[in-house]
């Protein structure tokens, strides 16, 4: 049994036929496509304008509605006399994270720590892969690098072959 829709309770004894670019905007052209993004960019803009100020003014009202009713009148509980104590350990936050900030400032004012690494010379890697430094600028130089290691991951041998060369197309003349 298929499901019924509202469409289907509705217009039961009505056939509704829909414009076919309702199904296929593919059928539109350039120009109604514009039109109708431009119509809807206005009314995105309209509703910005006029709706979420509205939003921020409710959100506002109810955020001080509850601080006056939890903060401001709860007697009972004391609220009032340890807002004092609040604002002075924000106080204290603040005061400690701009003397942080100032004594970073005096530290390390014109002082640039960070710059590139150094290059690795030929001589540090021979000497880390414990080679030749001839072998490792062989490497370096060659295209093709076939490396042999042992159990233990050491190089113990090196080959490098020569790419093939591909002929160059003959030119007719």
């Amino acid at each position: 049994m298929p499901i019924e829709t509202i469409m289907d309770k509705n217009f039961k004894d009505e056939q509704v036929i829909l414009p076919a670019f309702i199904h296929r905007p593919d059928l539109q052209s350039w120009s109604q496509r514009g039109v109708f993004g431009l119509i809807a960019v206005a009314g995105l803009t309209l509703w910005f304008y006029l709706f979420v100020p509205l939003l921020s003014l409710l959100a506002w009202w109810f955020g001080w509605h509850r601080f006056d009713q939890y903060i401001v009148h709860d007697y009972q509980q004391g609220f009032t006399q340890h807002l004092a104590v609040l604002v002075a350990v924000v106080m204290v936050l603040g005061l400690m994270l701009l003397g942080w900030a100032s004594y970073n400032i005096l530290r390390f004012y014109n002082n640039e720590r960070r710059h590139a690494m150094p290059d690795v010379q030929a001589g540090d890697m021979a000497h880390f892969y414990e080679l030749e430094t001839s072998a490792v600028e062989q490497a370096q130089a060659s295209q093709v690098n076939l490396f042999f290691y042992d159990r233990h991951g050491k190089i113990v041998n090196m080959a490098f072959p020569a790419l093939p060369q591909v002929p160059e197309p003959e030119q007719k003349a």
